[in-house]
């Protein structure tokens, strides 16, 4: 059987046996799995406990729906990237509450650019914010 590196247009031949990847594409797997481990390690967990202890609800069914439901993921509104400021990660500014319903859409829609960021962020998260910290 004949099996192709599962890296978007590669399709090199590989063995069975190198995990789906060419050497190419294992290099490059590997050096963006240790980025994200430093990105996501304990500070962001501590940041993210902490946002989410101060914004507990779903901003987007709270402001948009009047509906109270937990928020499950927190969200950077910004979409960070391998060369992002260390700080951006952290930056509550950039940070949304968010359920997973919502968070799957935010990512289809904003990161995707249908909608653009800057509305998602002054329309719904800082009203949401703003409207919170005001109870």
């Amino acid at each position: 059987m004949i099996y192709r590196c599962n890296a978007p247009n590669c399709g090199k031949r590989i063995s069975r046996h190198d995990n789906g990847r060419c050497i190419e594409h294992k290099r490059q797997y590997r050096s963006e799995r240790k980025q994200k481990a430093v990105q996501y390690g304990r500070k962001w967990k501590e940041t993210r406990a902490r946002f989410l202890q101060r914004y507990p609800l779903c901003c987007v069914c709270y402001q948009l729906h009047g509906v109270i439901t937990p928020a499950d993921m927190v969200d950077h509104i910004v979409a960070l990237d391998d060369r992002s400021d260390y700080q951006q990660l952290h930056d509550f500014d950039n940070l949304a509450p968010l359920c997973n319903k919502h968070h799957s859409h935010k990512t289809r829609d904003v990161d995707q650019g249908d909608i653009p960021a800057d509305y998602f962020k002054t329309e719904i998260v800082d009203k949401f914010k703003r409207r919170y910290e005001a109870m």
